[in-house]
């Protein structure tokens, strides 16, 4: 039997956003309707989870800073949680870092998928100078650590590796290379084939260049200090030890429960405060690993 403790949540507050990622999951979600979490909800997540050991958070999108009552999301949150993140794409950063940092935000990862403009644009549709702009913001507002997300996209951004890693370690953040997700039923796709890029042999360089390796429990990703650098992989296809060592239960934009971002399972939450939490212990009890060990 699976029993991996869950003890961090993970919750999509919009699907809006300002760029259009080629890549773009949309945190499993299969569409909002423009509806979205109501700060409401969001607290009585929190009180549950906090009554269940849950005692990380992590915010996310679309671009949780789409929404105006972002900052008083992360003020709410630092009320129950011992540990709140936010995972951004950082164009908006100049406008919010201070505040959030304020208002109890203690960590924050932002997306950089690559260092030269035009590259940026054409996997994101967005602005590489805001995005710097934003990540100057987080590191004058004192926001630590600081971890720079790339989704690595074979024959797109994988010869920026080491440039990447020169960068973080400059503005002293944390690298964390990312493998392109996507479930069984997506792998035949023309997308994936194309731009899917494997991390092993990237990890077998790194752990032979690395001057230390740490592990975490949190999908036992590891960890890789080279040349002064902070190096993490997040490597999830196919990894039944990554999805072994899951911790997190995940929250859609509007409002549902999902045990496993790659499953389409989605369970309703009541109002009632009771029912809710059941739910809670059901879609904890229903997490299994995606990725199990392959016969």
């Amino acid at each position: 039997m699976h029993a991996v403790h869950v003890n961090n949540l993970r919750i999509s507050i919009t699907q809006r956003c300002n760029m259009r990622c080629i890549y773009c999951h949309h945190e499993g979600e299969s569409g909002s309707n423009g509806d979205e979490i109501s700060a409401a909800k969001f607290e009585q997540a929190l009180r549950i989870a906090m009554d269940l050991g849950i005692k990380k958070l992590k915010i996310t999108g679309g671009e949780p800073l789409m929404r105006r009552d972002a900052v008083a999301i992360v003020g709410i949150a630092s009320g129950y949680m011992n540990d709140v993140s936010m995972t951004t794409n950082g164009s908006l950063l100049p406008l919010y870092a201070s505040a959030l940092r304020e208002s109890g935000l203690d960590r924050i990862n932002i997306s950089l998928d690559s260092l030269r403009s035009e590259r940026y644009r054409a996997i994101t549709l967005g602005r590489l100078d805001m995005v710097m702009s934003g990540i100057r913001s987080a590191i004058e507002a004192g926001i630590r650590p600081i971890k720079l997300n790339t989704v690595m996209l074979r024959g797109v951004n994988d010869d920026e590796v080491w440039n990447l890693a020169e960068f973080a370690r400059d503005n002293n953040c944390v690298l964390q290379l990312i493998e392109l997700e996507a479930g069984r039923d997506q792998e035949s796709t023309d997308f994936y084939r194309r731009y899917h890029y494997d991390l092993r042999e990237l990890e077998k360089d790194l752990e032979r260049r690395a001057e230390k390796t740490e592990v975490r429990s949190m999908h036992h990703r590891r960890k890789y200090f080279v040349d002064g650098a902070e190096i993490e992989i997040v490597r999830p296809m196919h990894n039944s030890e990554f999805c072994a060592n899951c911790t997190r239960l995940r929250m859609t934009s509007v409002g549902r429960l999902k045990p496993c971002l790659l499953n389409n399972e989605e369970l309703n939450v009541p109002e009632n405060e009771q029912e809710a939490r059941n739910v809670f212990v059901k879609a904890i009890e229903r997490k299994k690993p995606y990725w199990d060990e392959e016969k």
